[in-house]
This record gives C-alpha cells, structure tokens and sequence, in this order.
C-alpha cells in the first residue's frame, strides 16, 4: 500500500464486517473475504501498529510469484494498481537458494 496511503493519513476501518459468529449473523451484515479486499490487522510482533494490506489469495489458493509477477492457480493475475519499486540488493533475500543436503543413498 506504499505510495497509496502515506504515514499519518486516517484510514476509516469498518472492524464488523468480517465477523461470523453464529448469533450475530442475524443482525450485523457478515460478508467472506474477497480477493482485492483491503484488511487492516494488529502487526503480532508489535500490536500498537497495525498493517494495511490487500488481499491477494485465498485459503486453498497456490500462490507463486515469478519475475515479480504474481500466479495464483496457474493463472498471471492482473493488478493494474501494483507497482515496482525496486530496493537495495540483498544477496541472501534476493538470491535465496536451498542448502546442498547430502544425497541418501
């Protein structure tokens, strides 16, 4: 959400909407999580910050992600509201690769 919403902008967070126990479905409007969906959650790590964030895949969805374009079940998804902006190199992030394990024989 960088460059979207900036540091010190108000977001207005509608905290019921993803609700679902059983006896409040019949007074509160519960919807499911949808692609495309902006959530907002406390970070574990730190619980007085909290993270914006768009949905990008669902429960049981295969997500990969190849040159900086995202698949999900096969299939390139559009995001014509992405953008890349690149950062410092990391070698060990960037260039990741599994350790050699010995071969059972």
């Amino acid at each position: 959400m960088e460059h979207t919403l900036l540091v010190g902008d108000y977001v207005l967070v509608d905290k019921f909407c993803y609700g679902g126990s059983v006896g409040w479905n019949r007074l509160l409007p519960y919807r499911n999580v949808h692609r495309g969906d902006i959530v907002v959650f406390h970070y574990p790590v730190n619980p007085a910050q909290d993270f914006v964030k768009r949905v990008v895949a669902l429960p049981g969805d295969r997500l990969r992600l190849i040159n900086k374009r995202v698949y999900i079940n096969g299939a390139l998804v559009a995001e014509p509201y992405t953008q890349y902006i690149p950062t410092a190199r990391s070698p060990y992030l960037d260039d990741f690769r599994a350790p050699n394990l010995p071969s059972s024989q």
